[in-house]
C-alpha cells in the first residue's frame, strides 16, 4: 500500500467525475473549469510518475505529494468555485480564489523537486 498512489488514484476519480459534471451540468465552455481539469489530471499523473521513478531518496515522493497538494489547492478550488458560481447566483465561494495561486505554486515546486530528485540520482 502506497498512500501517494492511493490518493493520486482518488484524485483521478474525482477529476473524472468533475469532468463529467462539467460536460453534462455546468457546461464545458467555462475556461476555469477546463483549466482545473487539465492541470489536475496532468499533475495527478506527474505524482504517479514521481512515485514510480527508479531513483533512491525521498525527494521524488516529496515532489509527488507537492503535485497532489497543488491539485487540491488549484484544481479542486477552481472546480468548487466555478460550480458554486454556475449553480447559484453571485460568487459565495470567492474565498476559494486564494487557493488557486497557492496550488499553482505547488505545481511549480513539484516540478523543481522532481528535477532535483533526478539530478541527485544521476550523481549517486
Amino acid at each position: 500500500m502506497h498512500p501517494l498512489v492511493i490518493l493520486a488514484s482518488l484524485f483521478g476519480l474525482l477529476l473524472t467525475l468533475a469532468g463529467a459534471l462539467g460536460a453534462h451540468v455546468i457546461g464545458a465552455a467555462d475556461p476555469a473549469w477546463n483549466s482545473a481539469i487539465l492541470f489536475g489530471f496532468v499533475h495527478t499523473l506527474a505524482a504517479l510518475g514521481a512515485s514510480a521513478l527508479p531513483v533512491a531518496g525521498r525527494l521524488k515522493l516529496v515532489a509527488g505529494w507537492t503535485f497532489l497538494a497543488g491539485v487540491g489547492l488549484f484544481s479542486f478550488a477552481l472546480i468548487a468555485r466555478t460550480a458554486v458560481r454556475s449553480l447559484a447566483a453571485g460568487d459565495p465561494a470567492g474565498g476559494l480564489a486564494m487557493a488557486a495561486p497557492a496550488g499553482g505554486l505547488c505545481f511549480m515546486a513539484g516540478w523543481v523537486l522532481l528535477a532535483l530528485a533526478g539530478w541527485r540520482a544521476r550523481k549517486t
